[in-house]
């Protein structure tokens, strides 16, 4: 098995195929290969969506399963074949939707700079040669719902460190791989927002005795009250003083 789920599908997108795509779509040939870079994570982490759940897993290893294996071989002479970018599109949109396809479609193509018509048409291509690509692995990786469900969890990381800006959010409600990274990204501020109201709570708390305390021990003007009850006493004192002093006379 490859190292990543990305290298595999990466490794069949080589200098033929990659030119043969530039040609046909009337692009650059860092434009078509921008796009490649972009749309295999994107396109994997929204199988992985699918992947989330035990329906889902089965899914995508029937899908695996049906994939032409043979396309792989002959992908440099039929990526200009636009009847295979549309069924490739149909095909995708089937199986993991279509607003999750557009919206991949749409994501790279901004962050790539490559014409909306072509980066889809890529996009085409990339779905059934993603699958074919996958039924390269060992049965034992993609063959039950279970097995998928592993190989996408065992991939998660290499996916998601290569997703295009922006497309984790896009992919997050697709649940898998983005909406794991999003949920873990809401409980961290959810624990970051707990922290910081308990921390402001707290200094609130210890503010408001030592503000207290400090009102507590001291009369107008910020003198403390001890003084100003030894000086009552000292006024009462002297006057108690003068008094039996003139009763006296």
């Amino acid at each position: 098995m490859a190292d990543s789920l990305i290298d595999l599908v990466s490794n069949y997108f080589d200098p033929d195929v990659t030119t043969k795509l530039a040609s046909s779509l009337g692009v650059s040939l860092d434009q078509v290969q921008s796009v490649i870079d972009a749309a295999i994570p994107a396109t994997l982490a929204s199988v992985a969506g699918v992947a989330s759940t035990a329906s889902g897993a089965q899914k995508i290893a029937d899908a695996i399963g049906n994939a032409d294996q043979a396309m792989l071989a002959n992908l440099a002479s039929t990526v200009g074949d636009k009847d295979m970018a549309t069924g490739g599109l149909s095909f995708l949109n089937s199986l993991v939707g279509a607003d999750k396809v557009s919206a991949i479609t749409s994501a790279v193509s901004s962050a790539t700079g490559a014409p909306a018509a072509a980066t889809q048409s890529i996009v085409g291509v990339l779905g059934p040669a993603t699958f074919g690509a996958l039924g390269q692995l060992d049965p034992s990786a993609w063959s039950s719902g279970d097995a998928v469900a592993k190989t996408f969890a065992d991939q998660k990381a290499a996916i998601l460190s290569q997703l295009p800006a922006g497309l984790g959010t896009i992919l997050a409600g697709t649940g898998g791989l983005a909406g794991a990274a999003g949920a873990l990204k809401g409980l961290a501020g959810s624990a970051a927002g707990s922290a910081t109201g308990a921390a402001a709570n707290l200094g609130n708390s210890v503010t408001g005795s030592a503000t207290g305390s400090a009102q507590g021990s001291q009369g107008s003007g910020g003198v403390p009250s001890w003084v100003w009850i030894a000086l009552a006493i000292i006024v009462i004192a002297g006057v108690a003083y003068w008094f039996f002093k003139m009763r006296g006379a």
